[in-house]
């Protein structure tokens, strides 16, 4: 009997699949070309030294992250739906409302570093003195504004994704509502960001050192994104999702560097052996590379059903958790009292 329960539990899991086999079957040359051009950014400028190549180091950084953040994007937008099971629909509901609000992520993080590769190109020698580079830098404050707006929506984005994985949906009918409450979360949200962004305006404009101002916010707003980064992933730590611990703990480093993006959008480096540009490519590479499993790791999750398991079996944990909870420290209790 024993034999019979441990083959027919093997015959259970043969639809499921591990991380590292996903990774293997669909996304491998993806991820390992991301790496490969990653870290290559970092290095060529030290194998070829080049004046061209000195002038485009940050447009190069720059573009690679904003190019493969937009083939994601991609793939999100045009790829199959995650996999549900009409069985579970409490659990498939919930993971077809995270599925929506998935791509607009990836969406807003390409806008900021296809801006950030524009105005890094614009800013480089090779438009020294040009109107575009004057209007530029009498731009800079504006720009730098519009880039924390982006990337605040990128975050108020992750904040959503917290509020889906921490109170999965129960019903269908539950779910639409929650769908309209995450609607709202997000408007508030937007409005929250116009009030900090007419802020920051306002304080510039009284400000004598602008620099500060922008300094101040871009820490603070980089605070808030890696809050809500670490939210999200301190969520897909759970051993219902089964994410590798490996994979848990780059993201969790990835969530804190969010800080360092306001150093990210200053002025370009004068070489590559300037401290400053080893470390804003060391960072951009790395967050590159972070993002790019962030992706594998929710693809993985949503395309091979552990996304609805995570969601259904967390709303039947959070339904008994009071009662169990409750009941453990009574029979606790108890017993001790007895002794």
């Amino acid at each position: 009997m024993n034999n019979e329960k441990s083959n027919h539990g093997k015959d259970n899991l043969k639809s499921d699949i591990l991380f590292k086999d996903w990774i293997s079957k669909y996304f491998k040359n993806f991820s390992i070309l991301v790496a490969v051009v990653a870290v290559f950014n970092v290095v060529l400028p030290f194998l070829y030294n080049s004046k061209i190549l000195q002038k485009l180091m940050l447009p190069i950084l720059y573009g690679t992250q904003a190019l493969f953040i937009t083939v994601i994007f991609g793939i999100i937008f045009f790829d199959k739906e995650p996999k549900t099971y009409k069985k579970y629909p409490r659990g498939s509901n919930a993971v077809m409302q995270f599925w929506k609000w998935w791509p607009w992520l990836w969406f807003a993080w390409a806008m900021l570093y296809v801006l950030l590769t524009f105005v890094s190109i614009f800013e480089s020698e090779f438009f020294k003195e040009t109107v575009l580079q004057k209007f530029l830098t009498n731009s800079k404050d504006g720009i730098q504004i519009i880039l924390h707006i982006i990337n605040n929506i990128a975050t108020i984005i992750l904040t959503m994704f917290f509020y889906f994985l921490a109170l999965p949906s129960v019903t269908e009918k539950d779910s639409e509502k929650k769908g309209s409450k995450i609607s709202i979360l997000f408007m508030f949200g937007i409005l929250i960001l116009i009030i900090l962004a007419l802020t920051e305006i306002a304080l510039l404009s009284i400000a004598k050192n602008g620099d500060q101002i922008i300094k101040i916010f871009g820490i603070f707003y980089g605070i808030f994104a890696a809050t809500a980064t670490a939210l999200v992933i301190g969520r897909l730590d759970s051993q219902i999702l089964g994410v590798p611990k490996g994979a848990i703990i780059i993201l969790f480093i990835y969530a804190a560097i969010q800080p360092t993006f306001y150093f990210l959008i200053g002025d370009t480096p004068v070489n590559y052996y300037d401290p400053e540009y080893i470390f804003k490519a060391l960072i951009i590479t790395f967050a590159l590379i972070s993002k790019i499993l962030f992706f594998d790791v929710i693809h993985w999750l949503a395309m091979s059903g552990r996304f609805v398991f995570f969601m259904d079996e967390s709303k039947k944990m959070y339904d008994r958790i009071d009662y169990d909870r409750e009941s453990f420290l009574k029979t606790a209790d108890k017993t001790e009292d007895a002794h």
